[in-house]
């Protein structure tokens, strides 16, 4: 009797999932016919979409060409050139954040073929800030690719590809460039002053005296074709694949070596660093057939500081002045020199800079209460001097002509270094200062 009811039970929930079977199929059925739908239907509209978007930049571009065609043919261009260019340009600007890459690059060849991007060319138009991803230009038996002298400055874009291209003297300063690929190309005298270059690849190119100073190349990769005579002064080579002749150029053929001055090394380290005097006329004698100097400055009106011949100094001993002339300096009325360390920006922003200046300092009729001060005044790219991190000195008692010398560090992002050297007297109205053989050097913190 109990396994009838057991058997009953079993019988009764196999008919009741049997009932609910096609309820249940016809639920998922529903379920994966809405999904494939609203896939169907979404593959629908991205299509769609896509192809509104390229109808879209085919109207763009044809509305960008003949309204430039318009426009170069016109007298308005010739009468009005400046207003001209500015169109052209903030036009070109507008069009190429909307475009893809084969269609930038076709701007781009208009562009170049009417002669408004050459870089030997006194008119042109500025692209700086445009954006170039996704450019390529490829030579092929169809389409040549000759874009000497381009002048592409300042130029935005990432995935570049320029392949067996004509660039010699083409000018890209001070763009950003990362992962763009040179490969088999002339770039013969090109120049990429201060251009990031991250993860470019520079492949089978002719290289011949091309200009790297201030680039960023880390993580890029420099191999095979002519690689002489170039500049990587102050360029960053930081973890980068770099063929030997590169570094070595003559010991594979080459007839100029290349120039890597305070440039970094692949492996974090720096080439030599520039030892060069970097004031300018630091010695009154280049100037002593003048009576001023405009290298050095009076620091409240900017006016040229006097040169003086030593017979006008009282010194017991003048023979310890070396030169015929020297600076003068008046009471309270600071010189200066400012320094640019663009050169150096790379040493200066590892926090591995330092300065050492020296100078010859004295004063006429010295009491022990006069006193000179060098004061260095640190300032950036942007932006006013950083008087909180200024470095200054003080000399007391000076009763002859001394030198007198310091070194410090040059804080980081620093883009230029004021010298200033300020006179103070106690004593009568013919009393100042003077100083001479003024040097100021850059090394590489070795501590």
């Amino acid at each position: 009797m109990e396994n009838r009811k057991k058997l009953s039970k079993r019988l009764n929930i196999i008919k009741l999932l049997l009932a609910a079977l096609p309820t249940v199929a016809f639920g998922v059925f529903t379920i994966v016919f809405t999904l494939q739908q609203d896939a169907s239907a979404k593959a629908t509209r991205e299509q769609d979409q896509q192809q509104a978007d390229e109808t879209n930049r085919r109207l763009i571009f044809k509305e960008y060409i003949d309204d430039m065609t318009e426009l170069l043919l016109s007298k308005r261009y010739d009468t009005n050139i400046n207003e001209s260019l500015l169109h052209i340009r903030v036009q070109t600007l507008t069009v190429l954040r909307n475009l893809d890459g084969v269609r930038k690059s076709d701007v781009i060849r208009f562009l170049y073929e009417s002669h408004l991007i050459h870089s030997d060319q006194p008119i042109k138009v500025h692209l700086n800030g445009s954006d170039l991803t996704g450019l390529k230009f490829i030579k092929s038996s169809a389409e040549n690719c000759d874009l000497t002298d381009i002048y592409l400055p300042g130029v935005y874009g990432e995935n570049i590809l320029f392949e067996g291209c004509l660039l010699d003297r083409a000018v890209f300063d001070h763009a950003e460039m990362c992962g763009t690929v040179f490969q088999s190309c002339s770039l013969v005298n090109s120049t990429f002053l201060k251009t990031n270059l991250t993860k470019a690849h520079f492949h089978d190119n002719q290289l011949f005296e091309a200009n790297f100073n201030g680039a960023l190349l880390s993580h890029s990769s420099i191999k095979g074709g002519v690689l002489q005579g170039m500049d990587f002064t102050n360029a960053d080579l930081y973890q980068s694949d770099i063929d030997n002749q590169v570094f070595y150029p003559l010991a594979h053929g080459g007839l100029i070596a290349n120039i890597f001055i305070n440039a970094r090394q692949p492996n974090g380290s720096f080439f030599a660093i520039d030892t060069n005097d970097l004031i300018v006329d630091g010695q009154a004698q280049t100037k002593c057939n003048q009576s001023r100097t405009l290298s050095w400055l009076n620091a409240f009106n900017d006016n040229p500081i006097e040169i003086i011949n030593r017979s006008q100094i009282d010194l017991q001993d003048t023979s310890i002045i070396e030169s015929d002339c020297v600076f003068r300096l008046d009471q309270n009325m600071p010189a200066y020199q400012a320094i640019l360390l663009q050169n150096f920006s790379l040493l200066v922003d590892q926090n591995q800079a330092l300065f050492n200046f020296s100078v010859m300092i004295g004063t006429k009729n010295p009491t022990v209460e006069d006193e000179i001060s060098i004061s260095m005044l640190f300032r950036q790219a942007e932006g006013s001097f950083d008087y909180k991190q200024r470095v200054i000195r003080s000399f007391k008692n000076i009763s002859s002509f001394q030198l007198y010398s310091f070194v410090d560090a040059i804080p980081p992002k620093t883009a230029f270094l004021l010298i200033s050297l300020g006179c103070k007297t106690v004593g009568s109205k013919d009393q100042w200062c003077f100083f001479d053989q003024a040097k100021l050097f850059v090394s590489k913190n070795t501590s």
